[in-house]
């Protein structure tokens, strides 16, 4: 947003955040253009654009892994304590699918509601947190390290708009750069 703004400085934006739940009711009660989720369910009347794929990761403070792998499976979290998210939508369906396949159970005494906060618990040491990546490096500090899974949980960044109203050039020009940067 920052590099579209530059280029176009008087298009003006209004940021929101909704859980993925009230999506569409927000595209359809205009009270948005566009919507960026993570994994979507495909939704009658909303047209879903593929932007990017990206991955869910591990972030953990140092201390805990100090060899600083860059891979960890589930397995290897077994000892450690995990700040759950476990009602963060489609990625943790993604993560909770991975754990009854691997029939790996972590232990979680802390649950929160957003990845910024579980990134932030992180950075004082409270545990591990299972993140999707643009946050983890948005989030990191010195102490923290992050590292894909082995095998890799990966997922599609999404545009929703609805099906039945065009997008506005300026929308379409900034899919088109965010899809592009990311």
């Amino acid at each position: 947003m920052a590099k579209y703004h530059k280029i176009y400085p008087n298009v003006n934006f209004i940021v929101q955040t909704v859980h993925n739940n009230e999506v569409s009711q927000a595209l359809s009660e205009h009270k948005c253009d566009i919507a960026i989720l993570f994994s979507p369910k495909a939704m009658p009347g909303i047209t879903a654009i593929t932007l990017a794929q990206s991955e869910l990761v591990i972030v953990y403070p140092k201390a805990s892994f100090p060899s600083l792998p860059k891979q960890l499976t589930l397995e290897d979290l077994t000892g450690s304590e995990l700040i759950d998210i476990s009602d963060s939508g489609p990625l943790s369906h993604i993560l909770l699918q991975r754990m009854m396949q691997e029939d790996i159970q972590l232990n979680s005494t802390i649950k929160v509601q957003t990845y910024f906060i579980a990134a932030k618990l992180v950075a004082q040491g409270l545990g591990v947190c299972i993140i999707d990546k643009f946050t983890a490096l948005g989030n990191l500090s010195d102490n923290m390290a992050i590292a894909s899974f082995n095998p890799p949980l990966n997922f599609n960044v999404n545009a929703l708009h609805l099906e039945n109203r065009a997008l506005s050039k300026a929308s379409n020009t900034f899919l088109f750069n965010l899809k592009n940067y990311i």
